[in-house]
């Protein structure tokens, strides 16, 4: 099973997408049970098919319930599709299953910020940055939170923050 999952992401990785999907449907197929699979299909789906994705993405929590990326994957998508409450059911159960995973702290994040409830909002970013302050990403989705609510000095403070860190991580690009 395992060199099969890693010939799905050569294929994806060489952009071979038929041979891909050939691939992905038989590992499915031959381990349907398996912990990962339905996720990795989920993602490979993810850009071209979304809503097969979401279905993955939902049959592999059946399969492993504590799946926190595919909770994520589930609230990025409703939240694209503005089904936000949905969206923010997924993200609150990411939270709650992975307490320091920051990414799942700014998946809820935006979703409260689609609703409009901008004080939890800027909660679970700070919690993301406290869990993730080398991040530029949290730090800019933290300055544009905080300007949306008029805090503008905090925004600013936030804003140079990502710019250091975003020069930082270009330098080690380099």
């Amino acid at each position: 099973m395992v060199r099969q999952a890693g010939r799905v992401q050569a294929l994806v990785a060489l952009q071979d997408n038929v041979a891909a999907e050939g691939a992905v449907k038989q590992l499915v197929a031959l381990y349907p049970s398996e912990p990962g699979v339905h996720y990795l299909y989920g993602v490979f789906l993810l850009k071209e098919k979304p809503a097969l994705a979401i279905d993955e993405f939902r049959h592999e929590i059946e399969i492993s319930p504590a799946h926190v990326a595919a909770r994520i994957q589930i609230a990025l998508e409703l939240l694209r599709t503005a089904e936000l409450e949905p969206g923010l059911k997924y993200a609150d159960e990411a939270v709650a299953l992975a307490p320091n995973n920051f990414v799942a702290h700014v998946a809820c994040c935006r979703l409260l910020l689609a609703l409009g409830k901008t004080d939890r909002a800027l909660d679970e970013l700070r919690t993301a940055v406290e869990l993730a302050p080398t991040s530029p990403d949290v730090h800019f989705a933290l300055s544009r939170a905080l300007s949306e609510a008029g805090h503008d000095d905090e925004a600013a403070r936030e804003r140079t923050e990502f710019e250091r860190l975003q020069a930082l991580a270009q330098k080690v690009d380099r």
